[in-house]
């Protein structure tokens, strides 16, 4: 009994958690990786990057990724495109708190990306976000491992 309850209320924390590995922008599920982009947030010691909206350009409006009710994904399949991406960069160190940068992006398809969040030069409290990597897509699911 003690274990069921232990495994149905690890099952009930992880649906609540505010974070969700991938969603996908897009409807068509026939998809190949050879055919859209996809964005990695970065997670270290100082900041972990998820993503909170995009806007198509030019002239887009601006969409939430659907991922359940509150959830921010932190892996993004998106069509090839030129965007305003927004994030969410929570800081781990300061009483978690969380910024929201954009970062303008042209995707290409059958490419991945890795955006990370990082403190502005010379200032105190300017966060910027910048994509570390840019290389073919090996896989949809499984995060990279790049520096």
């Amino acid at each position: 009994m003690k274990i069921l309850f232990l495994t149905i209320f690890s099952i009930f924390i992880l649906q609540c958690s505010a974070y969700q590995p991938v969603v996908k922008s897009y409807q068509d599920t026939s998809l190949k990786k050879e055919q859209i982009a996809v964005l990695y947030g970065h997670e270290d010691s100082e900041f972990f990057v998820s993503f909170s909206e995009y806007t198509r350009l030019p002239g887009g409006k601006a969409k939430q990724y659907v991922s359940g009710l509150t959830k921010k994904p932190i892996i993004v399949h998106m069509l090839p495109a030129s965007y305003l991406i927004k994030l969410e960069c929570l800081h781990r160190k300061v009483s978690r708190i969380s910024v929201n940068p954009s970062i303008k992006m042209d995707l290409k398809a059958g490419m991945t990306y890795q955006v990370h969040c990082l403190r502005a030069p010379n200032t105190k409290n300017k966060i910027i976000a910048y994509v570390s990597s840019k290389e073919k897509t090996k896989t949809l699911d499984t995060p990279l491992h790049l520096q």
